[in-house]
């Protein structure tokens, strides 16, 4: 296993997994199928393209769930979890050893093979076609850098619905498994903190998971950070964050233009050179550097910064200064400036698409940020949230500003919407407030059925009383922001501080397995109070000069936009490299999906 980088890449990590140590690795004389299962396909395509696999000799991708066409000529490679249903699958492939389905299997599997099913391969028809087995312990999702989920959307409700020991342990195990993928990836055998009940039992599967590749060669990768520290957490962290509406640029479009943006993927609507309205798909990934630079900046700062950023795109590029001049009236173009300008036409062109997708993007999410009125909104779920009003002050005349809001009109367009934003504003008022008369008073006024907004609500406060461990780092000090309709803190952001801090307690967040000496103390500490991140201080790129052991969080439950955005901040301000995951991201529309669903029991 090579050296872990010193700032990780969790795209780049997947992609040389796959293109390198999976397909590189097969030595075949012409093209290559590609056989996945679902999860393994979501976990390439967060990583890699068509035209990657292409270039390492993949023609045909299939699914092995679905019926394939039969190419006896050509070798495949199989990346699949290792399940019964996929492990039966790959063997009917060569069932008949006189029409196997391909010439040979280069088998490679997401996560440790279990004794039983590589018994069940030995002893196939299968065995002679076999060229390669081995593990490539990818078992999550890279949609980012330093971000990483399992794509595991129905986790929290089986979790928190109460469920017995056999199904609570079923499904911690699975996400154990993806888990000890992930550190593996990382070269890191980390030291395990765990907040309560749950996350402790979470986390002695993960260590019994991770144990599992205790014999491979040169894991854990040596560093001189020291080994990382993963800190377990669950939803109950914050009942708040999941409800709040959060104005920075990558949060606000996965929550207002959910209906618009599926997969990372937007249809944009452009007018061709002769003025005709034309539609095409595309892509809002890590490939693209702009989306990379401004997903966590505030809403507010987002279109005054594209703007800049491309009158100096224009002033710059050959091509948009020769376009500026014939627009003006002077024609006398050189052959040298006009060779220079073709040269920097296709830069031209894909820049210029990019900033035109995320100015088309602003200006939609503020079209739905007015229509919606979400800055009245905004203010009293800020208020509701901390406590205090943008003074400091215990903020005044909550339950008047609750009924006003909840009066105003609703506007068909929008009229789902607004009612959703609504009950989140009643489900932050109830968990402040607690579930008292006058909660149950406004329920009508949301415009639901009252036994879901009563479900909902019911659920919220119960998340919010399983909060462990976490009470004494609400909303420490006063965070540095300009805005005041962005000033909640995510508690993940004060638990994590604390921990770089090395005051996290040992009785609140304690070790699970093994405890480092003296504590675990860092070498250097650096504190997030007095800085800011820096798109806030007009940088466009962030110190990578990094101190101190790895921080990985990981959430049961699901982690939010906002917490995704607390992790790159302290990453960038304290010089702490923090990753930050969980079985899934979610929105705020999937978390009240789910809250409308099933009824939250803690234990």
């Amino acid at each position: 296993m090579e050296k872990a980088p010193v700032l990780s890449d969790f795209r780049n990590i997947v992609r040389v997994r796959i293109l390198k140590d999976m397909l590189q690795s097969v030595k075949s004389k012409g093209w290559k199928i590609l056989v996945l299962d679902r999860k393994t396909s979501k976990i390439l395509s967060a990583a890699c393209r068509m035209f990657d696999l292409m270039e390492e000799g993949v023609s045909v991708v299939e699914d092995i769930e679905k019926s394939r066409q039969p190419f006896p000529q050509l070798e495949a490679v199989y990346f699949l979890s290792p399940t019964h249903d996929n492990i039966t699958n790959l063997k009917n492939d060569f069932n008949d050893p006189n029409k196997p389905k391909y010439a040979a299997a280069h088998i490679f599997f997401s996560s440790h093979l279990s004794d039983i099913f590589f018994s069940d391969l030995a002893h196939s028809e299968i065995v002679p076609k076999i060229k390669s087995l081995k593990e490539a312990n990818v078992e999550f999702l890279a949609n980012e850098a330093h971000v990483f989920h399992f794509d595991m959307p129905t986790v929290f409700q089986t979790i928190f619905s109460g469920p017995d020991d056999q199904t609570l342990d079923r499904e911690l195990r699975k996400m154990a498994t993806s888990l000890a993928t992930v550190c593996l990836a990382l070269g890191e055998f980390p030291i395990v903190r765990a907040s309560n009940t749950l996350t402790a039992r979470f986390a002695s599967l993960f260590l019994s998971e991770l144990q599992k590749y205790k014999n491979v060669p040169d894991y854990p990768a040596k560093n001189d950070r020291g080994p990382a520290t993963l800190i377990i957490l669950d939803r109950t962290v914050d009942a708040k964050a999941p409800f709040l509406h959060e104005f920075t640029y990558q949060a606000m479009l996965a929550d207002l233009l959910y209906d618009k943006i599926t997969n990372g993927k937007y249809t944009l609507t452009y007018e061709d050179n002769n003025g005709q309205k034309k539609t095409k798909d595309v892509l809002i990934d890590e490939n693209d550097s702009l989306w990379t630079t401004i997903r966590h900046m505030h809403i507010s700062t987002t279109l005054d910064y594209l703007q800049k950023r491309i009158a100096e795109f224009q002033k710059n590029n050959k091509a948009a200064a020769l376009i500026q001049r014939q627009g003006s009236g002077n024609d006398e173009v050189s052959i040298k400036q006009l060779g220079e300008a073709i040269r920097a036409m296709p830069t031209f062109q894909e820049t210029l698409g990019k900033y035109s997708l995320h100015q088309t993007l602003t200006k939609e999410a503020y079209e739905r940020f007015n229509e919606r009125n979400l800055k009245n909104f905004g203010l009293l779920e800020q208020d509701l949230s901390t406590g205090q009003d943008a003074e400091g002050e215990a903020p005044a005349n909550i339950l008047g500003r609750m009924t006003s809001i909840l009066n105003d009109k609703v506007k068909d367009q929008y009229a789902k919407d607004q009612k959703s934003d609504r009950l989140r504003l009643l489900a932050l008022y109830s968990i402040s407030q607690g579930l008292d008369s006058s909660v149950k008073a406004m329920i009508p006024q949301v415009g639901l059925d009252s036994s879901t907004v009563q479900r909902v609500l019911t659920n919220a406060s119960e998340l919010h009383k399983g909060v462990t461990g976490v009470r004494d780092y609400r909303q420490k000090g006063k965070e540095v922001t300009s805005f005041v309709i962005s000033r909640y803190v995510p508690m993940i952001k004060h638990v994590v501080e604390e921990l770089i801090e090395d005051n996290l307690t040992v009785d609140d967040f304690p070790y699970v397995g093994d405890a480092p000496e003296g504590g675990g103390k860092s070498k250097e500490i650096r504190s997030l109070k007095k800085n800011q991140p820096a798109w806030a201080k007009g940088k466009d790129k962030q110190d990578n000069s990094l101190s101190g052991p790895r921080i990985i969080v990981f959430v049961i439950g699901g982690v939010t936009f906002s917490e995704l955005r607390a992790a790159a901040e302290l990453t960038e301000s304290c010089q702490r490299e923090v990753i930050i995951g969980s079985e899934r991201i979610i929105s705020p529309h999937d978390f009240m999906a789910d809250l409308k669903n099933f009824d939250v029991s803690i234990n």
